[in-house]
């Protein structure tokens, strides 16, 4: 009995168009019954912050589609490198796979100087078999020219394609007006100077250029002129279908005198019916189903609807995703039936070291707490945190220690930064934590100096956005040591003016994290029977932070004359487990509300006076409690002044300044009346979920399980380098 049918071995963060071709084969396979998984190799072909192509996260979301990390022999029907990247460099760590079948697909070659290289050619075969025990050994070409160098035989197994339209393109009977092309990550896919774009893609009359999910940073750098007709438009802002029916000529440049393989992307526009536009070095493309240049753009000819119609004939019958899977499914023709995937065979247990500062409140500890009880279970949470209230990882079954802030006792922060350094080491030589998370703003001096020490495990900053404009210089640039940096969403994120914001490229955004999903909250009877509040009372929540850095006493007053010991009214203060400078006066009459989480109880309450803090925010929205937001505005803080403000806009809540008691006094009474509450629910409906800890729990879990490719990339015509070069 195998543990699997078939093993992929790749780079999971390949290009967005490989990786959808790559799930319409695993797609067909999962429909069959096969058990299929993923080996992932983090090679140096992709940016160091590029996390697994959104359509491979999805499959493996849906379970389609397995992770593979294990330190003993995993067994599988056939192994399937799907690229070279993996194999270009010896792989840490590798697995020992016993397969029947090994099969290396050669979806380019590495050139060097205009070359072949026949030792890195020799070295990859050799890394592939060394990978495997005992396997038929089979090797294959993405396309014709690469099979033609190789002197491989046998049909190319070019990248599964999407349907094949059937319905005449626009394109082909009117006069071309729009060229472009989608996709193409790497600096060879692109023109490496402002003259040689101008020749491959001439935005000017009468042509206009438009170009989906181009790599922006790296194009804006290369076109520095603002050109009219030249529209970069991100991956996420529309469909590549509805991209590919607006074009009227998908114009690839390429790089004069180098080797081009066909590219998921080429086929996906030939399955839309896209006239072609393809350098001459693309050898493995049939002649006469696209239109050839020598490096400037040129006028598909009047044939281009015939040359257009070639090109879907033919990846109609060489990329039909049931043609790729019938060579598979040959090779395992007694498969009878689906099989259960053993999670214990294929997976070993890892661990993430999860660090927090000693913030003014809770919100690092409590983010990086709604990560890890979304973990899976072979991923292990330990924590290591500045904060006072480091027991409540223990209420949540996780590990923890705790290191004192030096500011907290008066230390040297040069002495503090060693001794941090210092539990570091000593907790990654005990816990071994294949992933380090920080959650804070500022990454410690000793990170830095630990990741140059610990270069095999992977560093993910999870950094809050909605800074204060030109806050936090020194700290972004430390983004350089880290393999990911994730950002939790903001409702507010549109009034976002921090450098955050202009570093959208070297980012993963999540939507907003809260700790609690929708069905631990308590509906309002059940709160208010815990809390002792009689059902038919008005409750007023007052969350206004640990008050440890900003002064509320004179909203605390307003409250005090406005609603204090008002008939019929129930003021409940929310009491910090951090707080270093509590009132020592309760509000009159008020009751206290403490513990953690608080905000299982949130719906208790009839409305709120609230500080805009990240989790206090999204908790009090997402529920759908009226709030009066009283933005903590220390200089130190994130902009909660533009969470107070959005809010308000939305109808949402309503914002008011410290300093502006009469406001206050009013948004109090505005906020009783019964339809404000309805609105307020219905608008909050049309808000996104706040299931980002769920994500980024996926998205640590793919850092703990890659493996790393030890050196640098070659000279690859299609992919290389991905690197340095496109930080913009």
């Amino acid at each position: 009995m195998t543990d699997l049918e078939l093993l992929l071995l790749l780079d999971p963060r390949l290009p967005d168009a490989e990786a959808r071709a790559l799930v319409r084969l695993v797609d067909r396979l999962a429909a069959r019954g096969w058990r299929i998984g993923l080996l992932g190799v983090r090679s140096s072909l992709f940016l160091p912050g590029r996390p697994f192509a959104p359509p491979l996260a999805a499959c493996l979301a849906a379970r389609r589609l397995v992770l593979v990390d294990v330190d003993r022999t995993v067994s599988s029907r056939i192994l399937l490198a799907w690229h070279l990247a993996p194999l270009l460099a010896w792989i840490d760590r590798p697995p020992r796979i016993r397969a029947d079948h090994a099969i290396l697909r050669f979806d380019q070659l590495p050139w060097r100087d205009g070359r072949l290289d026949e030792a890195l050619l020799a070295a990859t075969r050799h890394r592939f078999t060394e990978l495997v025990q005992d396997a038929a050994m089979q090797e294959v070409a993405a396309d014709a020219g690469v099979a033609a160098v190789l002197g491989l035989a046998g049909e190319p197994w070019l990248p599964p394609a999407p349907p094949v339209g059937t319905a005449p393109h626009p394109a082909w009977t009117r006069r071309p007006a729009m060229i472009g092309r989608h996709g193409g990550q790497g600096n060879a896919a692109w023109p490496m100077d402002e003259d040689g774009f101008a020749r491959a893609y001439p935005a000017r009359a009468p042509w206009s250029v438009e170009l989906l999910a181009p790599p922006l940073a790296l194009l804006r750098r290369r076109v520095a002129r603002p050109l009219p007709e030249l529209r970069l438009i991100p991956a996420e802002a529309e469909p590549v279908d509805a991209f590919l029916a607006r074009l009227d000529v998908w114009h690839l440049a390429g790089w004069p005198g180098q080797p081009q393989p066909v590219t998921a992307e080429l086929v996906e526009a030939a399955a839309a019916g896209v006239p072609l536009s393809l350098p001459a070095e693309l050898a493995g493309w049939p002649e006469d189903a696209a239109s050839f240049h020598a490096g400037a753009f040129r006028e598909p000819g009047a044939d281009r609807q015939a040359r257009a119609e070639r090109a879907r004939a033919f990846v109609r019958e060489a990329a039909d995703p049931a043609v790729l899977a019938g060579r598979l499914l040959a090779l395992a023709p007694d498969l009878a039936g689906p099989r259960r995937i053993d999670p214990a065979r294929i997976r070993a247990q890892r661990r993430v070291l999860m660090l927090s500062p000693n913030g003014i409140g809770m919100g690092h500890l409590t983010r990086l707490l709604a990560v890890a009880r979304r973990l899976p279970p072979a991923i292990e949470p330990v924590f290591l945190t500045m904060s006072q209230a480091v027991g409540v990882v223990g209420q949540y079954g996780f590990h923890g220690e705790y290191l004192p802030y030096h500011s907290y006792y008066g230390g040297d922060a040069d002495y503090w930064n060693r001794g941090l350094l210092a539990r570091l080491h000593a907790m990654i030589g005990f816990y071994d934590p294949r992933v380090l998370l920080f959650d804070g703003n500022m990454p410690y001096a000793a990170l830095a100096e630990l990741r140059r020490h610990c270069p095999e495990r992977r560093f993910v900053w999870l950094r809050r956005g909605l800074w204060r404009p030109d806050a936090g210089k020194a700290a972004i640039e430390r983004a350089a040591n880290f393999d990911l940096v994730i950002e939790p969403g903001e409702f507010a994120t549109e009034l976002d003016r921090g450098l955050t914001r202009t570093r959208a490229g070297e980012l993963v955004r999540v939507p907003p994290v809260t700790l609690l999903d929708g069905d631990e909250i308590l509906d309002r009877a059940e709160a208010r029977a815990e809390l002792g509040i009689a059902q038919e009372a008005l409750a007023v929540l007052v969350l206004l932070g640990s008050q440890n850095n900003f002064d509320y006493r004179r909203v605390r007053q307003t409250l005090a004359t406005s609603l204090g010991g008002r008939a019929g009214v129930v003021l409940v203060e929310a009491e910090w487990l951090i707080s270093e400078n509590q009132p020592s006066e309760r509000l009159p009459g008020a009751g206290t509300l403490s513990g953690f989480p608080m905000a299982r109880l949130f719906r208790a309450f009839d409305l709120a006076v609230s500080a805009a803090g990240y989790n206090s925010f999204h908790e009090l929205i997402s529920i759908g409690i009226p709030t009066v937001f009283v933005p903590n505005e220390n200089p130190s803080m994130d902009e909660q002044e533009a969470r107070a403000v959005w809010a308000e806009r939305a109808g949402l809540g309503i914002a008011v300044r410290v300093h502006q008691q009469d406001r206050l006094r009013w948004a109090l009474n505005a906020l009783q009346a019964p339809e404000v509450a309805a609105r307020m629910r219905e608008r909050v409906r049309h808000l996104p979920p706040t299931d980002g800890g769920a994500a980024i729990a996926q998205l640590v879990e793919e850092q703990a399980v890659l493996r790393d490719a030890e050196t640098g990339p070659p000279h690859l015509p299609h992919l290389a380098p991905h690197s340095a070069p496109l930080v913009g």
